[in-house]
C-alpha cells in the first residue's frame, strides 16, 4: 500500500513538471531587471516558488531576509515570498506566467 501511495506522488510529480510553462532567457532576465524576490530560509511556499522558477532561480534578484533581516523590516517585509515588481508587492507563490504579466515581459 505505501508503495503504490509513494509511486501515485512520483507520477503526480512528474506529471505537474511536465505541464510547467516554461520562459526564455530573455524572459526570465526581463522578470529579474523589474522585479525583486524576498524570502526566508526554512520557508516551504519559498521552495514551492523556487520549484516554479526551476533553473532559472539562480537568474532573479533574490534577498534572503533570514540572512539580512534589517533590509526586509526596513522594506515592510513580513510575509514569505514576497514579489517587489515595478515597485508593487505581490505576495505568495507566482507562476512564470504572472511574473512575466506583471514585470511586463510578455
Amino acid at each position: 500500500m505505501i508503495s503504490l501511495i509513494i509511486l501515485m506522488g512520483i507520477g503526480i510529480l512528474f506529471i505537474r513538471l511536465l505541464f510547467i510553462p516554461d520562459a526564455s532567457k530573455e524572459e526570465i532576465e526581463c522578470i529579474s531587471n523589474n522585479s525583486k524576490l524576498y524570502v526566508n530560509m526554512g520557508c516551504r511556499l519559498c521552495e514551492n516558488q523556487r520549484d516554479i522558477l526551476g533553473n532559472h532561480f539562480g537568474l532573479i534578484d533574490i534577498l534572503d531576509c533570514s540572512l539580512f533581516p534589517y533590509v526586509c523590516m526596513e522594506n515592510e517585509i513580513r510575509v514569505f515570498p514576497t514579489w517587489i515588481i515595478k515597485n508593487e508587492t505581490h505576495l505568495g507563490i507566482l507562476s512564470l506566467e504572472e511574473l512575466k504579466e506583471l514585470a511586463g515581459c510578455k
